[in-house]
């Protein structure tokens, strides 16, 4: 009587969750002006897309001046709404980490730190979540123009976005001493071949915004 071997093979679905980069374009006015809050000044801060791989536009990088509030020591000033394509209904949560070039006119009298805050907004531009409330960098900034680490794996608050939702990443400067008058200027734009990945670089590349997770837009189109 011959043995008969059966070979019974388990096929196991195993899904990855990729990485979603979000480039900061510069000049490209957004579809949507969402709301904000938490800034004491932003009617100068500038308003674009935040577009992930396979919708990047290469805008020009470019740089943004404006005046850092200066009425009170602890003053936050946003330079840049970007905001991303439509979601679909999903659940968002993971980390952030991002790098940007920034700087400020002198630091005598100005230390300043950069500041980020993700917000998620409806179909008419209005704050449904947080998913990161506004985080300070721990680098103060100088009169030349590096790249910060803007976050450095920050926790996300989780939440489960409608279809139609967009992700809002808000970029600005914060002083943590002094109420001198300073200008500070912000790097904006994604036409080099390079993306930014650490500090202290004075080259202009990409500034980009990474989440931990795979963001899944509108019509069924994948971050990955």
């Amino acid at each position: 009587m011959r043995n008969i071997f059966i070979t019974i093979l388990f096929f196991i679905s195993v899904s990855l969750q990729a990485q979603t980069k979000f480039f900061l374009e510069h000049g490209n006015i957004a579809d949507v002006t969402p709301s904000t809050t938490g800034w004491q000044s932003s009617a100068s801060a500038i308003i674009s897309r935040a577009l992930p791989i396979g919708s990047k536009q290469t805008t020009t990088i470019a740089s943004t001046t404006i005046a850092v509030a200066n009425a009170l020591a602890t003053d936050i000033t946003l330079f840049g709404r970007f905001i991303s394509p439509p979601l679909m209904a999903q659940t968002i949560s993971g980390t952030v980490t991002g790098y940007a070039r920034m700087s400020v006119s002198s630091a005598t009298g100005c230390t300043a730190q950069s500041r980020i805050k993700i917000t998620v907004v409806n179909r008419a531009g209005t704050i449904v979540a947080t998913l990161r409330a506004t985080l300070a960098g721990v680098s103060n900034l100088t009169n030349t123009l590096i790249s910060y680490q803007i976050a450095n794996a920050a926790a996300l608050s989780s939440y489960a976005c409608a279809t139609g939702d967009r992700i809002v990443i808000e970029i600005g400067i914060g002083r943590s001493v002094g109420t001198t008058a300073r200008n500070g200027t912000l790097s904006f734009g994604s036409s080099s071949a390079t993306d930014i990945t650490a500090a202290g670089s004075a080259t202009a590349n990409n500034p980009v915004v990474t989440f931990s997770g795979n963001i899944i837009f509108y019509l069924g189109v994948s971050s990955n």
